[in-house]
């Protein structure tokens, strides 16, 4: 069979799926390392659709009839798990996303086939949160400024904001940070975190960075 899913990892604290936790289980290269943290952050298969099963071709069945030959050739274990489906109460699911501070759900058509694009017939909808950052500095080449964040009255880094900045707020902000320039290194510009701007992004990593950081507005 061919599945469509996921690799999740757990925080065994939290017992939310975290996406760094997947990262570093990935960059593990020496066996004791792999062995130790199979033991500490094991991490399953989650599964939300099938494309073959046997040699034949499922992707233009019906989302309802492939999740019903899914469920009755997969059984749920402590590797693989189907992604639960909740029918007709969107809006209370995505409220129990929200206070669980998950990323969010996914809407789909029921009588969907499989598409490998996007498809209006299936809908990401974000749980995004938002918060206001420090800007201290820039890249020389690329486009990304780096965003900070005030923890226990310090400031610390939490990310670069390369996405959502308009070419007049790039404009803006350049005129501006030549008068707040404090020094630079072969990669980075830094200035004086007097800039604030608002953003987006998909959750907090558990070093405290910000996920997928998009900009929103300059915080005036």
């Amino acid at each position: 069979m061919v599945l469509d899913g996921e690799v999740c990892c757990k925080d065994q604290e939290s017992g939310q799926i975290q996406y760094d936790l997947v990262m570093d289980r990935f960059q593990l290269n020496h066996k004791k390392k792999i062995q130790a943290y199979r033991n500490q952050s094991p991490v399953s298969y989650v599964i939300w659709d099938i494309l073959f099963h046997k040699g034949r071709d499922l992707r233009q069945l019906s989302l309802m009839k492939r999740r019903s030959i899914l469920e009755s050739v997969l059984l749920p274990n402590e590797y693989f798990n189907i992604v639960t489906q909740v029918e007709e109460r969107g809006e209370d699911l995505y409220e129990s996303i929200v206070e669980s501070s998950m990323e969010g759900i996914v809407a789909k058509r029921k009588s969907s086939m499989y598409v490998s694009r996007h498809s209006h017939d299936w809908l990401k909808i974000m749980n995004y949160q938002y918060t206001d950052v420090y800007v201290a500095g820039y890249r020389k080449v690329g486009f990304g400024l780096l965003a900070y964040v005030l923890d226990n009255g310090n400031m610390r880094p939490a990310g670069i904001i390369e996405l959502g900045v308009s070419p007049s707020q790039k404009k803006a902000f350049n005129a501006i940070s030549k008068r707040l320039k404090s020094g630079e290194d072969n990669d980075f510009v830094y200035i004086d975190p007097r800039i604030q701007a608002k953003v987006q992004f998909n959750s907090w990593t558990r070093h405290g960075m910000l996920r997928t950081p998009t900009f929103v507005d300059f915080v005036v």
